[in-house]
């Protein structure tokens, strides 16, 4: 009996002429369209339709110009979603909660590009089987709520703020808020979240 043949996953798909050293992006348009090119396919076919030819055929580049920049999927993936939380700032806020409700509302924004939820969604799903996208997400987690926490401790003492729970309890609910928000196709109430960091950070 002939050995049975193990399929390899998509995520794995060599490349047909992989450079022995990865270059730099050449062109920040064509990297934008790529990266937008596998948030697309993952959106819609998940993982196990992500692949190297799929993203290049939608994108309009050869496979070559891909592992230029990537050498698996799962990189493009990584890079794609670090770039969509990149520029989540909040500036001006002089209270607490202030800066909690805006950088609430700027995520809920990044989660408004019909794109970015289910490739999220599709990437928590992927995290036991590979560890690049689980370290892509957590390290994500992990520099948002750095970012966080360094501008709450630079504002001088608000009376009646303490943050009994600590910080990384409130943002884990008001992340909650956030997701359970998106899988409801609605939008968070302004109010009632001030309202329910108000209370939070008391």
């Amino acid at each position: 009996m002939a050995p049975a043949k193990i399929q390899q996953s998509p995520l794995a798909e060599p490349p047909a002429k992989a450079p022995a050293v990865m270059g730099r992006p050449r062109s920040p348009e064509t990297n934008a369209r790529m990266l937008r090119a596998t948030l697309e396919v993952l959106a819609e076919r998940g993982f196990s339709g992500l692949t190297v030819n799929e993203i290049c055929t939608r994108a309009g580049v050869s496979r070559t110009t891909f592992y230029r920049r990537w050498p698996d999927p799962s990189d493009a993936v990584a890079e794609a979603i670090t770039n969509a939380f990149h520029d989540v700032t909040v500036r001006g806020a002089d209270h607490p909660a202030d800066y909690l409700v805006q950088y609430t509302l700027a995520i809920e924004e990044v989660y408004a590009d019909p794109l970015i939820a289910p490739s999220i969604g599709f990437a928590v799903g992927e995290m036991r089987a590979n560890p690049r996208v689980a370290d892509t997400v957590q390290s994500q987690v992990r520099v948002r709520r750095a970012e966080v926490r360094r501008y709450l401790e630079a504002m001088p003492p608000t009376p009646g703020v303490t943050f009994g729970l600590g910080v990384d309890i409130v943002l884990e609910i008001v992340s909650g808020m956030v997701w359970s928000a998106v899988v409801s196709h609605a939008r968070l109430d302004h109010k009632m979240l001030r309202a329910v960091i108000d209370r939070l950070i008391a």
